[in-house]
């Protein structure tokens, strides 16, 4: 099953949402890696952002850095990060919207492709429930700032990519080039 060419086949609107969505992610990352360093050097900055963070309690940062030898930056930076997982999602699936008119599907396609659809659309978002703020992928970014700044947004993108699959299968499943 191929997902068609990003970049090639893509719509201006499509193109311009993929964009956007990049460029987002990458800003989120960012603006949580400076912020959280600078909350690291300065307790005016850092009680600032705890404010922030305790303001919004549907956004469960404090959850996600439970295993944290820093608990309170860790909850700064996953506040200021999670957004990388919608842009993750948004970039995917505006890039892998369009559908190449020459793609075949294979006996039962509807069947595989609906089921890893759904599942992908419950295993994202749910692993996100696993983030104990300790490891990712092997790092311990609990236990190292300089690691937390570099590579704890990951887990928001692998989460938001296999979101953004789910998106997709179910794209290629109910698609305008399924439905006649």
């Amino acid at each position: 099953m191929t997902f068609g060419r990003v970049g090639e086949d893509m719509t201006r609107i499509e193109r311009l949402a993929y964009r956007w969505s990049i460029g987002l992610g990458i800003a989120f990352a960012t603006i949580a890696a400076v912020a959280t360093r600078a909350a690291a050097d300065n307790d005016a900055i850092r009680s600032a952002l705890n404010v922030l963070v305790a303001s919004a309690p549907f956004i469960p940062a404090r959850h996600w850095s439970q295993g944290s030898d820093f608990p309170g930056l860790t909850a700064i930076y996953f506040f200021l990060a999670w957004p990388v997982f919608p842009a993750v999602v948004g970039a995917l699936a505006a890039g892998l919207w369009t559908q190449d008119p020459n793609e075949r599907f294979t006996s039962g396609f509807e069947l595989k492709a609906g089921f890893s659809g759904l599942l992908m659309l419950a295993l994202g978002p749910g692993s996100l429930w696993a983030m104990d703020g300790a490891e990712m992928l092997g790092t311990p970014i609990g236990a190292h700032l300089s690691y937390l700044v570099l590579f704890g947004w990951a887990h928001f993108a692998i989460a938001g990519f296999i979101t953004g699959l789910g998106v997709v299968a179910l794209r290629r499943v109910f698609g305008p080039t399924r439905i006649r």
